[in-house]
């Protein structure tokens, strides 16, 4: 009989070369919580979900929004901007507002791409964003030269604890909405929406949350 994998064996295992070929055709197919409606007026962006190293465990990577901008200011994010005609796909403007936002150098760094989430609307409904999921190695906190302009703190959380601290927020209505209130900095909204959705894929015997009925954010935000 099959032993039962506890926490430790998923955590060892999840940046395995195992666990990423299993990763990688079902980041492309999951049903996101929020869906584009209109997909010709919409411009698309891209932001990078940098799984990574960081003191000894697995763990993914956000910044915290500097509250001198004017919009989602002080927010959790994931590096990421729009489209620029300059970039060849979503993927090099993944990468290239990495670079700019964390100083994550493409050429020092091995960028490991492990996939990419279905483009999910922003609150407005205005931008399509593509999520790029990829695997960053060790990472030193310290040593990233982050853009102080736009980015004022660059953490990480752990893989576990963000699943043993993620929730729902349910409304009367009867839309939900995932949520880490035990993060470092609480994570909400898009983010926690992308958190989510590459949770369940990376890590499914971890993280059951179940997110039952949602309404779309852009009557929520009227």
């Amino acid at each position: 009989m099959a032993r039962m994998r506890t926490v430790k064996d998923v955590m060892d295992a999840v940046f395995s070369e195992t666990n990423k070929c299993r990763v990688k055709p079902k980041l492309s197919k999951i049903t996101p919580i929020r869906r584009i409606r209109d997909k010709e007026s919409v411009v698309s962006a891209a932001v990078l979900v940098p799984l990574c190293i960081c003191d000894g465990t697995p763990s993914i990577l956000y910044t915290l929004r500097s509250s001198k901008l004017v919009q989602h200011r002080g927010e959790v994010s994931f590096p990421g901007g729009k489209f620029d005609l300059s970039d060849a796909n979503l993927i090099r403007t993944a990468v290239r507002e990495a670079e700019e936002e964390i100083g994550l150098d493409p050429e020092a760094v091995n960028i490991d791409l492990w996939g990419q989430l279905p483009a999910i609307p922003s609150r407005d409904g205005k931008i399509a964003i593509t999520s790029i999921v990829s695997y960053i190695g060790d990472v030193d906190i310290d040593k990233l030269a982050y853009n102080k302009h736009e980015v004022e703190e660059v953490f990480c959380e752990s893989i576990q604890s963000l699943c043993e601290s993620s929730a729902m927020t349910q409304f009367r209505s009867g839309w939900s909405l995932p949520v880490f209130p035990g993060s470092r900095h609480r994570i909400w909204g898009l983010t926690a929406i992308i958190t989510h959705h590459v949770l369940a894929v990376l890590v499914p015997t971890l993280h059951q949350l179940q997110v039952p009925h949602v309404t779309p954010l852009i009557n929520i935000f009227k």
